[in-house]
């Protein structure tokens, strides 16, 4: 069985520890895994997002993604992927009012963006961005949608996106 006491004391284990281990490439290095985090402050235009969400990621390498997706003004989307399974359900109520740390305190749209990681083998980042940066509103869109919002016109938070 497994002894932590007894793996730590192993020469293998001391070397690498001090950066003087055998030269063994790392994981990320030797299998091509890596991550990155997709931010954005504008939302996702529908549409576009649907056909993204139908399209999936899986096929530019990534492996599993998680974040807060902007698609609605009133409510965040939780972004989910594994594999070639993928889906948006409807989250919690966005925050208009600064948070209690500070943060936020300069938004004028709150704790509303894009905030998502995505952790995959020989991804294509540039790639996955520019199809993110597509699906988003345009400023005029957004323009156009957030004074809809202002004036009152509420959107559900009920829509549902999936892939399997």
């Amino acid at each position: 069985s497994f002894n932590q006491k007894e793996v730590e004391m192993l020469p293998g284990w001391v070397q690498e520890l001090h950066g003087k281990g055998s030269g063994h490439a790392p994981e990320t290095e030797e299998y091509g895994i890596s991550s990155f985090v997709y931010s954005a402050e504008r939302p996702f235009q529908p549409q576009r997002l649907a056909r993204l969400v139908e399209r999936g990621v899986a096929a530019w390498g990534v492996l599993r993604s998680k974040g807060h997706a902007w698609c609605n003004h009133a409510c965040l989307s939780e972004w989910s992927q594994a594999g070639s399974s993928m889906g948006l359900q409807p989250g919690r109520r966005w925050q208009d009012s600064p948070a209690e740390d500070g943060k936020r305190r300069a938004r004028r749209y709150g704790d509303r963006r894009q905030e998502i990681v995505f952790i995959g083998q020989s991804m294509n980042e540039v790639e996955i961005r520019k199809a993110l940066d597509d699906a988003l509103q345009s400023e005029e869109e957004f323009a156009k949608s957030w004074e809809r919002w202002e004036a009152g016109n509420q959107e559900p938070c009920t829509k549902r996106a999936r892939k399997q």
